[in-house]
């Protein structure tokens, strides 16, 4: 099983997250996910986090605090989700394998997108716990 962490990152009223566009049996699938990605074998998932937005942001943050955590067992993954608070650079900057030399058939497209926090059910998003639980806290 694969260890992710992963970030959620609200500046302002807007929440960051990665437009997906891949092929999915010749068809092309679009949806949203939080910045982030697998562990390395030296990392714990708090540095593993920092270091995934700064690749694929170019910014850097510090954790807050864990928001979810779940075992996916269709994609072999344990992910982890942690409030990250935003520190300093200009985001879309990051130089990670998601934004060169990529093979798009394989891996698909990504964009930088900020959706703001009340149009959140309006997308998307993945894994939908994570929205669903993100909508709920914005509620209350």
């Amino acid at each position: 099983m694969k260890n992710t962490a992963r970030a959620i990152i609200k500046i302002n009223d807007n929440y960051i997250f990665m437009k997906r566009e891949k092929k999915v049996n010749n068809e092309i699938k679009t949806f949203y996910a939080t910045v982030g990605g697998h562990l390395e074998d030296y990392e714990s998932f708090e540095d593993a986090c920092i270091r995934e937005v700064y690749e694929e942001l170019g910014i850097i943050v510090e954790i807050d605090s864990l928001f979810h955590e779940e075992e996916n067992i269709d994609l072999d993954k344990y992910e982890k989700f942690y409030i990250v608070n935003y520190i300093s650079g200009d985001i879309g900057t990051g130089n990670g394998e998601e934004f060169i030399n990529i093979d798009i058939d394989k891996y698909g497209k990504y964009e930088v997108s900020f959706i703001n926090k009340n149009e959140l059910s309006n997308y998307n998003i993945l894994p939908t716990k994570v929205k669903d639980k993100l909508i709920e806290e914005i509620n209350n």
